[in-house]
């Protein structure tokens, strides 16, 4: 089980990853957004649908399908409305696209959510945009005009990492062991990491490395072991880019 020491280490790993890359939490989001659909596809299949249309991702005959949305993660946190933002306004909101036999979105229109005003009236321009759909075919395989239902769940999400200061200190002794471990700041740290720092100092965890057990040691000029007080300063400062910028 990992302690207080790596869980303090995980934000430089955060960092160091490449900026192009997706966050697991993102990542996590397009997975659950995915079966959410793939439900509502089953659930359709189950009830029928009225209007004749077939739900995605289901087949009806050996060449019939139905349009495919191939890029589910087509709405960014970032594409989340400013006024939606400060009225609090979160939730599901439904929408019906015409796709052409090129798989090319024609017209769309919001069918549930519609109470949601700021966030219905931001979904369908971004669909019209941004999605890119696999075309349905007919039962002779041949790509055909057709109707995709889905919906997009607006979830406020914000950075979880706050501007915070930590120092850490232990004694790293001459068998390679690290004792006397403690916090000696810790301001506006994220509460669920304190919770885990408070766990772990229950614990008897604090401490880098398995708890009691001979590690490497550091070694003087003469390559002697020696004992050495170890602080770790960890800070993290938000500023606006026009002022963080060098003159």
């Amino acid at each position: 089980m990992k302690n207080t020491f790596y869980t303090l280490a995980l934000p430089f790993a955060v960092f160091a990853a490449p900026l192009n890359a997706h966050p697991v939490e993102e990542a996590a989001e397009v997975a659950i957004e995915e079966a959410e659909a793939a439900i509502e596809a089953a659930d359709a299949a189950a009830e029928g649908v009225s209007d004749g249309t077939r739900p995605p991702f289901l087949n009806n005959s050996e060449g019939a399908r139905s349009p495919f949305l191939n890029n589910y993660a087509f709405i960014k946190q970032a594409d989340y409305p400013v006024a939606a933002w400060q009225a609090e306004e979160t939730g599901r909101v439904s929408y019906s696209v015409e796709v052409s036999a090129e798989g090319k979105p024609l017209s769309c229109k919001i069918t549930d959510g519609v109470d949601l005003t700021i966030l219905a009236a931001a979904t369908c321009p971004l669909v019209m945009e941004r999605a890119e759909f696999r075309p349905a075919t007919d039962e002779d395989g041949e790509n055909v005009s057709a109707t995709y239902k889905g919906s997009y769940n607006w979830r406020k999400r914000e950075v979880e990492m706050p501007q915070m200061s930590v120092t850490f200190q232990y004694l790293h002794d001459e068998l390679g062991v690290s004792k006397d471990c403690k916090f000696l700041k810790m301001e506006n740290i994220p509460e669920e990491m304190r919770r885990d720092i408070e766990r772990d100092k229950a614990r008897g965890k604090l401490c880098p490395g398995p708890a009691g057990k001979q590690g490497v040691p550091y070694r003087d000029e003469n390559g002697v072991p020696i004992a050495k007080l170890v602080t770790v300063d960890f800070n993290v400062t938000l500023a606006d880019p026009e002022a963080a910028s060098p003159e």
